[in-house]
């Protein structure tokens, strides 16, 4: 008989959703591998999709109330299942302080207490940018970041175990609460598009770079770095970009002699596609935050090089085992020594850094934790 784990997140495909998408590659993992059926629990109110995703049963709360999630697990039926709470608190309320969401699972906790939750912190809690040492009093986080701690501690201490992304994160939920060290675990995020079964050497795939993720954020890539991109180019020889995800507004057909071909949305087999036959992928994302990105985690997978579009990369930095020039290239650096033979080492070391926790690494963790006694 399979066990069964009920599933919370803000929300699942359509639309897309990153931490939708991440719950749902592990409940197939689960499933696949370990026999845990997943049952999810969708916290918006608004959200349309249907009643099953891929096999599994879906539900909705009809509004976000402690009272209501309650009801809800208990309709479910799993009275001894255990749970698997994604947790990004803006997913589950504005300004990021879902102080119903504590209060139910801390009641229904109580009720069940023999019914182990896993949290899975994709965000601990926000705070503004630094002024003068501290965030200026009209950043919203300035007045509600105790409000994220003491939500972010509660879930914590409730947790019979925590994973999160990244380091720091979980140097934050320590502080938050003491003693609760051993039940904090760091595991970078899978690939939202797969993991191939064996990859070939840069030198051998199409002389292709890809340009992948939201309309805004790859906007923003062009319009700022622009010669960059040129740069990157140049260096490994690309032949053909391709722009991958929603429209960006933008009519750019080429950068320097590189034609650029708009793919638009694709599947995930076709982006894998993509991705196992390209050499480098170019991403707007800052390198502190790496951990946490599913398409860094993505490129790493398919052993793309990631050329990060972030200014003032800092050579040397160490973030969760990824270093600049030997994890990622900075594209304001790319004519500082990037070449073929350069991309291959980094292709090889993030793809190495990848395997320690792909998505099966992963869903050992989590099922190890909710069939642990």
């Amino acid at each position: 008989m399979n066990m069964v784990t009920i599933q919370i997140v803000p929300r699942l495909s359509p639309p897309v959703d990153g931490v939708g998408d991440y719950a749902l590659s592990l409940a197939r993992q689960l499933d696949r591998i370990f026999n845990i059926k997943t049952h999810f629990l969708v916290s918006d109110p608004n959200w349309q999709g249907d009643k099953e995703v891929d096999g599994f049963k879906v539900d909705r709360l009809t509004k976000q109330t402690s009272k209501e999630l309650i009801l809800t697990l208990n309709d479910i039926g799993e009275a001894s299942s255990s749970i698997i709470l994604q947790y990004v608190g803006g997913g589950y309320a504005r300004r990021a302080c879902p102080i119903w969401l504590v209060d139910g699972l801390e009641k229904y906790q109580s009720a069940y207490p023999h019914n182990k939750l896993v949290t899975m912190f994709h965000e601990t809690y926000g705070s503004g940018p630094p002024y003068y040492g501290q965030d200026p009093p009209w950043i919203s986080a300035f007045w509600l970041s105790p409000v994220q701690k003491n939500i972010a501690a509660r879930l914590t201490r409730l947790s019979s175990s925590c994973v999160t992304s990244r380091e720091h994160f979980r140097k934050q939920l320590i502080d938050l609460t003491s003693g609760q060290e051993s039940k904090i675990s760091v595991v970078p995020v899978f690939s939202s598009v797969g993991e191939p079964p064996q990859l070939c050497p840069l030198k051998n795939r199409y002389p292709t770079l890809v340009i992948f993720g939201g309309g805004r954020s790859r906007a923003r890539v062009y319009e700022q770095f622009l010669n960059g991109i040129g740069d990157t180019c140049t260096a490994l020889q690309i032949k053909k970009i391709y722009d991958i995800g929603p429209p960006t507004g933008l009519d750019i057909s080429q950068i320097g002699n590189v034609p650029i071909v708009t793919m638009g949305e694709k599947t995930v087999s076709e982006i894998g596609e993509i991705f196992q036959n390209s050499r480098a992928g170019v991403l707007n994302y800052h390198p502190e935050f790496l951990a946490k990105s599913s398409m860094y985690a993505a490129y790493s997978a398919y052993g793309l090089i990631p050329i990060l579009a972030s200014s003032n990369i800092v050579k040397g930095n160490d973030l969760d085992g990824l270093r600049a020039g030997e994890h990622y290239w900075a594209i304001d650096s790319v004519v500082e020594g990037l070449n073929l033979e350069v991309g291959q080492t980094i292709s090889s070391n993030v793809y190495e850094w990848y395997q320690a926790h792909s998505l099966e690494v992963q869903a050992e963790i989590f099922a190890r934790s909710i069939q642990s006694e």
